[in-house]
């Protein structure tokens, strides 16, 4: 009985497709939603993977010539948030936790001109995006 038993299973795995494993706790962030985004910010789309409760549009994100808003409409817990210039230098780091706080203003008023990448990271994943300061 065994035999038979490991035979089958040997042949249900030969005829089996590929089989892929998937983080069902991770989904990802997109900032999609901005229509609280304050007046003067231009969006900054979000792309990545934070946490396994959040939403599709978790996180809102804009840039104007004085500051970066975002704000996190779901708890990602500790969040850091970096700020990164073309040169992939460090101009900017936090961590926000936002269970307590949803929305940080960072000023970036007396940062020189260029483009930039925000850099959102926890516990359980990452997320980026991009945008100009002139």
């Amino acid at each position: 009985m065994r035999t038979f038993v490991l035979a089958c299973f040997c042949v249900m795995t030969l005829c089996m497709e590929n089989v892929y494993a998937f983080n069902q706790k991770t989904i990802p962030c997109y900032s999609n939603n901005m229509d609280n985004l304050p007046a003067g910010y231009k969006k900054i789309d979000i792309r990545g993977k934070l946490n396994y409760n959040a939403g599709p549009n978790g996180i809102e994100a804009g840039a104007s010539d004085n500051a970066v808003y975002i704000h996190f409409n779901e708890n990602y817990g500790n969040v850091s948030i970096s700020i990164y210039n073309a040169a992939g230098n460090l101009v900017y780091q936090s961590i926000l936790d936002t269970a307590v706080q949803t929305t940080i203003i960072i000023p970036i008023s007396n940062t020189a001109n260029g483009n930039f990448t925000l850099m959102l990271d926890n516990a359980t994943g990452s997320a980026d995006g991009d945008f100009d300061h002139n």
